[in-house]
């Protein structure tokens, strides 16, 4: 399908802008742990999963650090080490919904908003466009970190 070459191309740009927005802010280059981009996908049937991987593969090739997660270790993670980038890649499953490792991400975002709020965070969202409320939940997600003011 011509689809996934150009879902996995536009995540892979998108980790890298989150990278270079994330090195700029500090005005350093090295590759520190503050510089490790944590990717973390929501996926019913592996699509999301998949292309977390891509990303990641490509960003190692590209000498930056980063890591793939389940989104059900984001709140651990918040919890016990410090995150500043953040890639969630989601899937929105049948017609708007969360996939069934994310039903309850936005309540972990907001019980999270003050640990997050100096993250760079990237929103990709997967959806069949054939449904009326195609990607609904990534744009759900978008707009609820949106509002929270964080650099994205």
């Amino acid at each position: 399908m011509l689809w996934e070459p150009l879902a996995a191309l536009a995540v892979i740009f998108l980790g890298l802008y989150l990278f270079q927005k994330s090195r700029s802010r500090r005005g350093t280059t090295n590759k520190s742990a503050k510089g490790v981009i944590n990717i973390y996908y929501a996926s019913q049937n592996g699509n999301s999963a998949s292309l977390s991987q891509t990303l990641c593969a490509t960003l190692i090739d590209q000498g930056i650090l980063s890591y793939v997660h389940d989104i059900n270790k984001l709140e651990s993670h918040l919890n016990n080490c410090p995150v500043e980038n953040m890639v969630f890649v989601l899937s929105t499953h049948y017609d708007g919904e969360a996939p069934d490792n994310a039903k309850d991400l936005a309540r972990v975002l907001k019980d999270n908003k003050i640990k997050m709020s100096k993250c760079n965070v990237s929103v990709f969202g997967l959806g069949d466009s054939s449904y009326p409320k195609f990607n609904q939940f990534s744009k759900s997600i978008f707009e609820l970190l949106k509002s929270f003011d964080f650099n994205m």
